[in-house]
């Protein structure tokens, strides 16, 4: 389980992983007064999809000054078969509006990455000298 707290914002993520692979996502967001449910919905599967591709090994690689990767076939984004079952929560509240933006990426990548055991040692981008 991992929490994130960023533009007027508040989730939590939990992952159940079994076997090294991700089986459920549940997500608790607090946004604020909800003006589009299905909106905030999409928007945290997607933070949800980035982090699981993000811990599977998805980076950007430059070599010799240049990317590497030139589309989806050799970019390592996770596939539909490799999809979680994600549940969000919609938190009622009278707070504010809050903002939502990148607001699942954080803390659905600490959650994946615990749960599956990959840690994380820094950004998707990779650099290959020489």
């Amino acid at each position: 389980m991992a929490c994130h707290d960023d533009y007027g914002s508040v989730i939590a993520v939990v992952a159940d992983a079994s076997d090294g692979r991700v089986r459920r996502v549940t997500a608790a967001v607090d946004v604020g007064t909800v003006l589009h449910p299905s909106g905030v919905r999409a928007q945290v599967e997607g933070g949800v999809m980035d982090a699981l591709s993000t811990v599977s090994g998805a980076q950007i690689t430059v070599r010799d000054g240049r990317v590497v990767q030139s589309s989806f076939r050799d970019y390592a984004w996770a596939r539909i078969d490799q999809a979680p079952d994600i549940d969000v929560v919609l938190v009622p509240s009278d707070a504010p509006i809050g903002g939502l933006g990148e607001l699942a990426y954080p803390p659905a990548a600490a959650a994946i990455a615990f749960a599956t055991g990959r840690p994380v040692t820094g950004m998707p981008v990779g650099v290959e000298v020489g």
